[in-house]
Protein backbone atom coordinates (compact mmCIF):
# COMPACT_ATOMS: atom_id res chain seq x y z
CA UNK A 1 0.00 0.00 0.00
CA UNK A 2 1.29 3.44 -1.20
CA UNK A 3 2.08 5.68 1.66
CA UNK A 4 0.92 9.74 1.75
CA UNK A 5 3.55 12.06 1.15
CA UNK A 6 2.27 15.77 2.47
CA UNK A 7 4.03 18.44 0.55
CA UNK A 8 3.54 21.98 1.89
CA UNK A 9 3.85 24.87 -0.53
CA UNK A 10 4.46 28.55 0.13
CA UNK A 11 4.99 31.22 -2.40
CA UNK A 12 7.47 34.24 -2.32
CA UNK A 13 7.33 37.98 -3.03
CA UNK A 14 5.39 39.41 -5.87
CA UNK A 15 2.21 37.42 -6.10
CA UNK A 16 -1.10 40.00 -5.79
CA UNK A 17 -3.74 39.51 -3.70
CA UNK A 18 -6.39 41.19 -1.60
CA UNK A 19 -6.22 41.81 1.86
CA UNK A 20 -8.72 42.26 3.02
CA UNK A 21 -10.40 38.89 1.84
CA UNK A 22 -7.93 36.47 3.72
CA UNK A 23 -10.05 34.54 6.08
CA UNK A 24 -9.45 31.50 8.35
CA UNK A 25 -11.42 28.50 9.40
CA UNK A 26 -9.84 27.67 13.08
CA UNK A 27 -11.12 30.30 15.43
CA UNK A 28 -7.99 30.74 17.24
CA UNK A 29 -6.46 31.69 14.38
CA UNK A 30 -8.90 33.92 13.26
CA UNK A 31 -8.84 35.74 16.43
CA UNK A 32 -5.05 35.60 16.57
CA UNK A 33 -5.31 37.55 12.97
CA UNK A 34 -7.92 39.62 13.96
CA UNK A 35 -6.29 40.77 17.02
CA UNK A 36 -3.26 41.55 16.56
CA UNK A 37 -2.08 41.27 12.92
CA UNK A 38 -4.96 42.30 10.57
CA UNK A 39 -4.49 46.05 11.15
CA UNK A 40 -0.64 45.90 10.59
CA UNK A 41 -1.51 43.81 7.28
CA UNK A 42 -4.38 45.99 6.12
CA UNK A 43 -1.96 49.34 6.51
CA UNK A 44 0.40 47.65 4.40
CA UNK A 45 1.23 47.12 0.69
CA UNK A 46 0.48 42.80 -0.08
CA UNK A 47 3.78 42.37 -1.60
CA UNK A 48 5.82 43.33 1.26
CA UNK A 49 7.39 40.54 2.04
CA UNK A 50 7.13 40.37 5.97
CA UNK A 51 2.73 40.74 5.26
CA UNK A 52 2.90 37.43 2.67
CA UNK A 53 5.51 35.19 5.40
CA UNK A 54 3.13 36.33 8.25
CA UNK A 55 -0.50 35.07 6.16
CA UNK A 56 1.75 31.93 4.34
CA UNK A 57 2.50 31.06 8.25
CA UNK A 58 -1.13 31.37 9.42
CA UNK A 59 -2.35 29.68 6.93
CA UNK A 60 -0.38 26.60 7.45
CA UNK A 61 -0.97 26.79 11.44
CA UNK A 62 -4.54 27.02 10.86
CA UNK A 63 -4.15 23.81 8.28
CA UNK A 64 -2.59 22.12 11.08
CA UNK A 65 -5.56 23.07 13.42
CA UNK A 66 -7.81 21.18 10.89
CA UNK A 67 -6.23 18.01 10.58
CA UNK A 68 -7.05 15.19 12.77
CA UNK A 69 -4.96 13.69 15.24
CA UNK A 70 -3.34 11.09 13.70
CA UNK A 71 -2.52 13.42 10.75
CA UNK A 72 -0.59 15.73 13.32
CA UNK A 73 1.51 13.13 14.72
CA UNK A 74 2.44 11.51 11.37
CA UNK A 75 4.51 14.16 9.53
CA UNK A 76 7.15 11.57 8.72
CA UNK A 77 6.46 11.68 5.33
CA UNK A 78 6.36 15.23 3.95
CA UNK A 79 8.18 18.46 2.86
CA UNK A 80 8.28 22.22 2.81
CA UNK A 81 8.36 23.42 -0.86
CA UNK A 82 8.77 27.54 -0.74
CA UNK A 83 8.87 29.51 -4.18
CA UNK A 84 12.04 32.20 -3.65
CA UNK A 85 10.92 33.48 -0.06
CA UNK A 86 8.32 30.83 0.62
CA UNK A 87 11.60 28.64 1.34
CA UNK A 88 12.58 30.34 4.60
CA UNK A 89 9.20 28.69 6.22
CA UNK A 90 10.74 25.96 7.18
CA UNK A 91 12.64 27.98 10.41
CA UNK A 92 9.16 28.56 11.58
CA UNK A 93 7.35 25.29 10.26
CA UNK A 94 10.10 23.45 12.13
CA UNK A 95 9.50 25.74 15.40
CA UNK A 96 13.16 26.97 15.42
CA UNK A 97 12.05 30.46 15.55
CA UNK A 98 8.69 32.52 16.26
CA UNK A 99 6.33 34.00 13.34
CA UNK A 100 7.60 37.81 14.93
CA UNK A 101 11.25 36.26 14.06
CA UNK A 102 9.97 35.53 10.84
CA UNK A 103 8.67 38.61 9.74
CA UNK A 104 11.63 40.23 10.83
CA UNK A 105 14.00 37.91 8.76
CA UNK A 106 11.87 38.48 5.54
CA UNK A 107 12.59 42.20 6.47
CA UNK A 108 15.68 42.27 6.96
CA UNK A 109 16.33 39.92 3.21
CA UNK A 110 14.31 42.52 1.29
CA UNK A 111 16.34 46.03 3.22
CA UNK A 112 19.38 43.89 2.27
CA UNK A 113 18.23 43.77 -1.27
CA UNK A 114 17.52 47.30 -1.80
CA UNK A 115 20.00 48.22 0.04
CA UNK A 116 22.32 46.71 -2.19
CA UNK A 117 20.31 48.21 -5.57
CA UNK A 118 20.79 51.52 -4.31
CA UNK A 119 24.61 50.57 -4.01
CA UNK A 120 24.76 49.86 -7.83
CA UNK A 121 22.77 52.69 -8.65
CA UNK A 122 25.25 54.80 -6.72
CA UNK A 123 28.03 53.54 -8.42
CA UNK A 124 26.53 53.90 -11.63
CA UNK A 125 25.14 57.30 -11.53
CA UNK A 126 22.02 55.96 -12.60
CA UNK A 127 18.70 59.04 -12.49
CA UNK A 128 15.22 58.06 -12.79
CA UNK A 129 12.35 55.54 -10.86
CA UNK A 130 11.69 52.77 -13.66
CA UNK A 131 15.32 51.54 -13.77
CA UNK A 132 15.33 48.05 -13.25
CA UNK A 133 12.45 45.38 -14.58
CA UNK A 134 11.01 41.99 -14.55
CA UNK A 135 9.48 40.19 -17.59
CA UNK A 136 8.08 37.21 -17.64
CA UNK A 137 8.57 35.85 -20.89
CA UNK A 138 7.06 32.76 -22.76
CA UNK A 139 9.45 30.98 -25.18
CA UNK A 140 8.23 29.71 -28.10
CA UNK A 141 7.02 26.32 -28.65
CA UNK A 142 9.00 25.90 -31.90
CA UNK A 143 12.24 26.84 -30.54
CA UNK A 144 11.34 23.95 -27.41
CA UNK A 145 10.73 21.96 -30.30
CA UNK A 146 13.82 21.79 -32.20
CA UNK A 147 15.84 22.83 -29.12
CA UNK A 148 14.31 21.40 -26.31
CA UNK A 149 16.83 22.86 -23.79
CA UNK A 150 17.12 26.27 -25.30
CA UNK A 151 16.78 27.78 -21.36
CA UNK A 152 19.55 25.76 -20.47
CA UNK A 153 22.08 25.96 -23.62
CA UNK A 154 21.45 29.29 -25.65
CA UNK A 155 19.62 31.49 -23.13
CA UNK A 156 21.43 31.51 -19.54
CA UNK A 157 24.76 31.21 -21.05
CA UNK A 158 23.96 34.14 -23.13
CA UNK A 159 22.98 35.90 -20.28
CA UNK A 160 25.64 34.66 -17.93
CA UNK A 161 28.64 35.08 -20.00
CA UNK A 162 27.71 38.74 -20.92
CA UNK A 163 28.42 40.02 -16.99
CA UNK A 164 30.16 43.13 -17.39
CA UNK A 165 28.39 43.93 -20.38
CA UNK A 166 24.28 43.07 -19.82
CA UNK A 167 22.52 42.92 -16.44
CA UNK A 168 19.79 40.48 -17.51
CA UNK A 169 19.79 37.34 -15.20
CA UNK A 170 16.78 34.21 -15.66
CA UNK A 171 15.41 34.80 -12.03
CA UNK A 172 13.29 32.18 -12.29
CA UNK A 173 12.55 28.63 -14.20
CA UNK A 174 8.94 28.35 -13.14
CA UNK A 175 7.54 25.49 -16.21
CA UNK A 176 9.02 24.46 -19.29
CA UNK A 177 8.24 27.66 -21.29
CA UNK A 178 7.59 30.03 -18.51
CA UNK A 179 11.17 32.87 -17.42
CA UNK A 180 10.94 35.87 -15.64
CA UNK A 181 14.09 37.68 -16.08
CA UNK A 182 15.26 40.73 -14.00
CA UNK A 183 18.03 43.47 -14.42
CA UNK A 184 18.65 46.92 -16.43
CA UNK A 185 15.01 48.23 -17.70
CA UNK A 186 17.48 49.62 -20.77
CA UNK A 187 19.01 46.40 -21.45
CA UNK A 188 15.60 44.78 -21.91
CA UNK A 189 15.37 47.20 -24.68
CA UNK A 190 18.98 45.31 -26.49
CA UNK A 191 17.38 42.15 -25.71
CA UNK A 192 13.78 42.24 -27.25
CA UNK A 193 15.77 43.73 -30.23
CA UNK A 194 18.28 41.10 -30.71
CA UNK A 195 15.87 38.41 -30.27
CA UNK A 196 13.94 39.89 -32.45
CA UNK A 197 16.31 39.84 -35.38
CA UNK A 198 17.94 36.93 -34.78
CA UNK A 199 16.23 33.33 -32.29
CA UNK A 200 12.69 34.39 -32.51
CA UNK A 201 12.63 32.53 -28.89
CA UNK A 202 10.07 34.68 -27.17
CA UNK A 203 6.63 34.37 -27.87
CA UNK A 204 5.03 36.73 -25.47
CA UNK A 205 6.58 39.20 -22.72
CA UNK A 206 4.54 40.39 -19.95
CA UNK A 207 6.39 43.18 -17.67
CA UNK A 208 5.74 42.59 -13.69
CA UNK A 209 5.54 45.22 -10.86
CA UNK A 210 7.82 45.92 -9.02
CA UNK A 211 7.37 48.90 -6.82
CA UNK A 212 10.55 48.03 -4.79
CA UNK A 213 13.06 48.03 -7.81
CA UNK A 214 14.90 45.03 -6.67
CA UNK A 215 16.74 42.50 -9.54
CA UNK A 216 15.54 39.99 -7.54
CA UNK A 217 17.41 36.33 -8.00
CA UNK A 218 20.15 38.17 -9.61
CA UNK A 219 24.00 37.95 -8.69
CA UNK A 220 25.15 40.68 -10.53
CA UNK A 221 23.20 43.26 -7.99
CA UNK A 222 22.44 40.84 -4.95
CA UNK A 223 25.52 38.69 -4.56
CA UNK A 224 26.67 40.83 -1.48
CA UNK A 225 23.47 39.93 0.56
CA UNK A 226 24.98 36.24 1.49
CA UNK A 227 26.48 36.75 4.65
CA UNK A 228 24.84 39.00 6.24
CA UNK A 229 21.47 37.58 5.85
CA UNK A 230 23.26 34.18 7.18
CA UNK A 231 24.21 35.99 10.52
CA UNK A 232 21.10 37.44 10.45
CA UNK A 233 19.30 34.14 11.04
CA UNK A 234 21.75 32.72 12.89
CA UNK A 235 21.63 35.43 15.63
CA UNK A 236 17.44 34.78 15.58
CA UNK A 237 18.18 30.86 16.15
CA UNK A 238 20.96 32.16 18.93
CA UNK A 239 18.00 34.12 20.26
CA UNK A 240 15.49 31.33 20.49
CA UNK A 241 18.16 29.13 21.59
CA UNK A 242 17.79 26.61 19.02
CA UNK A 243 21.08 27.48 17.62
CA UNK A 244 22.52 24.14 18.39
CA UNK A 245 19.83 21.90 16.43
CA UNK A 246 20.83 20.39 13.71
CA UNK A 247 18.21 18.07 11.95
CA UNK A 248 14.94 19.50 10.40
CA UNK A 249 11.89 17.01 11.74
CA UNK A 250 10.12 18.36 8.50
CA UNK A 251 12.66 18.91 6.00
CA UNK A 252 12.80 21.86 3.19
CA UNK A 253 12.90 21.01 -0.65
CA UNK A 254 15.68 23.58 -1.21
CA UNK A 255 15.72 25.58 -5.20
CA UNK A 256 19.37 25.90 -4.57
CA UNK A 257 20.95 22.64 -4.54
CA UNK A 258 17.63 20.62 -6.01
CA UNK A 259 17.51 18.18 -3.21
CA UNK A 260 15.15 17.70 -0.06
CA UNK A 261 17.18 18.86 2.99
CA UNK A 262 17.53 17.66 6.45
CA UNK A 263 19.97 19.61 7.85
CA UNK A 264 19.52 23.36 9.10
CA UNK A 265 22.65 24.54 8.11
CA UNK A 266 22.47 23.44 5.23
CA UNK A 267 18.91 24.57 4.55
CA UNK A 268 20.34 28.33 5.67
CA UNK A 269 22.66 28.36 3.19
CA UNK A 270 21.14 26.99 0.13
CA UNK A 271 18.25 29.82 1.49
CA UNK A 272 20.64 32.33 1.70
CA UNK A 273 22.16 31.55 -2.19
CA UNK A 274 18.60 30.93 -3.71
CA UNK A 275 18.00 34.75 -2.67
CA UNK A 276 20.36 36.21 -5.47
CA UNK A 277 20.41 33.36 -7.72
CA UNK A 278 18.23 31.46 -10.02
CA UNK A 279 15.26 29.65 -8.93
CA UNK A 280 15.21 26.75 -10.96
CA UNK A 281 11.59 25.89 -10.19
CA UNK A 282 10.52 23.83 -13.06
CA UNK A 283 13.81 21.38 -12.59
CA UNK A 284 13.07 21.43 -8.92
CA UNK A 285 9.29 20.30 -9.39
CA UNK A 286 10.75 17.44 -11.83
CA UNK A 287 13.37 16.22 -9.27
CA UNK A 288 10.63 15.97 -6.36
CA UNK A 289 8.09 13.98 -8.85
CA UNK A 290 11.27 11.95 -9.50
CA UNK A 291 11.34 11.43 -5.55
CA UNK A 292 8.05 10.43 -5.02
CA UNK A 293 7.53 8.29 -7.55
CA UNK A 294 10.49 6.72 -6.35
CA UNK A 295 9.42 6.16 -3.15
CA UNK A 296 5.86 4.55 -4.23
CA UNK A 297 4.22 7.84 -2.70
CA UNK A 298 0.91 9.33 -2.83
CA UNK A 299 1.14 13.64 -3.03
CA UNK A 300 -1.14 15.10 -0.64
CA UNK A 301 -0.40 19.05 -1.19
CA UNK A 302 -0.92 21.58 0.60
CA UNK A 303 -1.24 25.30 -1.06
CA UNK A 304 -0.67 27.85 1.33
CA UNK A 305 -0.36 31.60 0.92
CA UNK A 306 -3.12 34.32 0.52
CA UNK A 307 -2.48 33.47 -3.54
CA UNK A 308 -2.99 31.60 -5.83
CA UNK A 309 -0.16 31.58 -8.62
CA UNK A 310 2.03 29.11 -6.71
CA UNK A 311 -0.51 26.76 -7.47
CA UNK A 312 -0.78 27.51 -11.36
CA UNK A 313 2.88 26.81 -11.35
CA UNK A 314 2.35 23.77 -9.49
CA UNK A 315 -0.02 22.37 -12.19
CA UNK A 316 1.58 23.60 -14.94
CA UNK A 317 4.58 21.16 -14.23
CA UNK A 318 2.36 17.80 -13.30
CA UNK A 319 3.12 18.10 -9.47
CA UNK A 320 -0.66 17.16 -8.20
Amino acid sequence: MSKTFKLFTFHGQGSTFDIANIAFKDITISQLYKNKFKDYCLAKECYQPQVISLLSNLKYQDLLLQFDDKSKKDLSNSAIIGHSLGELQFLSCNKLIGIEDLMDISSKRNDLMIEQMNIYKDDHDITGDDWISSYSLLISPKILKTSPNYIEDVLIPKLNNSTGKCSLTLSLHNTKNSIVLTGLTSDFEVLFKDDKLNDKSILKKIKLPNNSQIAFHNKKFLSHIEEPLNDYIYKKLVKNKHSHIEHLDIPVFNSYSNKLNYKVSDAMEDFTKSSFNTIPFYKNNITLKKYINDNDYVLERFDLGPSTVLTSILNKNGLK
